[in-house]
């Protein structure tokens, strides 16, 4: 969560300094370091700094109470060789939809959105991959994390790993969704490497700079491949869309609610929530900020292929106003911690099972903080996840209590 936020202001950061967005982007924003500047850097450290305090403030009692997963039979806790077979049906089913898909299908970047592609070719193994993609990179993970624990051999496993990853990106995956499944593998991958020697650390980075070069290779290619870009075209327009679009919203924000008091929250949460500028798609707070720096023309920027990925946390700001956001945000900041908290609690108590639960519960909330994507928060699918984890959670509980026995022999 920490990089994750860490990423995201330093491209806030870096992109004042660029002057306005290329044509492309439908908008000729000329924002200098000058009115309003100190103001702007002020809020940027201010809520790095508020999400830093309050991690280290939360997170302190898990190196109080550091402890090893137990070494009980069950689900992904038992023997290694378990585990190995488990690792490598994941790489052979990854291997199936790469194969599948290279062999018979059509590149997957050539001007076709994801449900487009579904609908003119359907392939139901690459369906089912598509849907639970994280579901399985976050097992990857706790694999790799039992394994490492049990101070077992784990050169195997990793190079299982990283061969899976790369057949993801042979099997058309998107850029978001490789930036996510390396997250969900990091948080067991650090987990492991807590307290452990400098080898750990310096792996634990290797895992970093790779997340952050599968990232730029597969930005740069999905322009190349879909718009038919050079290579050099493709970097500016990912510079552009990775480094400005996230500093320009958060910049048109701070000019909005403090330097022209122009927020209307009321505005804002109908138009977030209530009635979305555009129904068909989920970006709802963030087409919002689009609209207010592009008005009309957030139309033909969708039409482009041009979303901006950065409405966060300026949306709380534009929702509760210049003084409630603040309370709002450090409150979200609170809790999206604490469930964190909760999910890396039970992976070092070897409760792997109730790690997955968590991890569907809080992947929506874990997802605002790169897109400001609230609607998910509001869905009954999502109620629906919440109430079958507090089922299973319950049902841990009771059988784990040594007043009732829930063992099946």
């Amino acid at each position: 969560m920490l990089i994750y936020y860490f990423v995201l202001k330093t491209w806030q950061g870096m992109s004042i300094f660029f002057l306005s967005l290329d044509d492309f982007y439908l908008l000729e924003l000329n924002r200098y370091v000058g009115d309003g500047g100190f103001l702007y850097f002020t809020i940027y450290y201010f809520t790095f700094l508020v999400f830093i305090f309050l991690s280290g403030f939360i997170f302190s009692s898990i190196d109080n109470s550091r402890c090893y997963p137990l070494l009980s039979s069950g689900f992904l806790v038992g023997g290694g060789r378990d585990d190995y077979i488990v690792l490598f049906i994941i790489f052979l089913f990854f291997l199936c939809v790469a194969c599948s898909y290279l062999v018979y299908l059509p590149p997957f970047f050539t001007g076709m959105q994801k449900h487009e592609y579904l609908d003119f070719y359907p392939n139901t193994l690459y369906f089912i991959y598509s849907k639970y993609q994280t579901f399985i990179a976050f097992i990857l993970g706790l694999v790799f994390f039992r394994l490492s624990v049990a101070k077992k051999k784990v050169r195997f496993s990793v190079i299982l790993l990283f061969l899976s990853f790369f057949l993801l990106i042979l099997a058309g995956n998107k850029f978001s969704a490789i930036f996510n499944q390396l997250f969900f593998f990091l948080i067991p991958a650090s987990l492991v490497m807590r307290g452990r020697s400098l080898k750990g650390f310096y792996f634990l980075s290797f895992g970093v700079v790779v997340l952050a070069a599968l990232s730029l290779f597969l930005g740069v290619k999905v322009m190349m491949d879909v718009k038919g870009l050079a290579i050099d075209e493709a970097l500016h327009h990912f510079v552009q869309r990775v480094f400005v679009q996230q500093g320009q919203i958060f910049t048109g924000v701070i000019d909005r609610v403090y330097l022209e008091g122009a927020a209307s929250p009321l505005e804002a949460l109908n138009e977030v929530f209530l009635e979305p500028i555009v129904h068909s798609v989920g970006h709802t707070s963030i087409l919002f900020l689009m609209h207010r720096e592009l008005g009309g023309g957030v139309f033909g920027a969708i039409e482009a292929g041009s979303q901006y990925t950065g409405a966060f946390p300026g949306i709380f700001f534009e929702l509760f106003g210049g003084v409630g956001g603040w309370g709002a945000f450090i409150l979200y900041t609170i809790f999206t911690l604490y469930v964190i908290k909760c999910l890396l609690y039970t992976v070092l108590r070897g409760h792997f099972l109730i790690a997955i639960g968590f991890l569907f519960v809080t992947q929506p909330i874990l997802l605002s903080y790169i897109s400001g994507k609230f609607v998910f928060l509001l869905s009954f699918n999502y109620y629906l996840k919440i109430l079958l984890f507090f089922i299973v959670l319950l049902s841990y509980k009771l059988s784990a209590s040594p007043r009732v026995s829930m063992r099946f022999n």
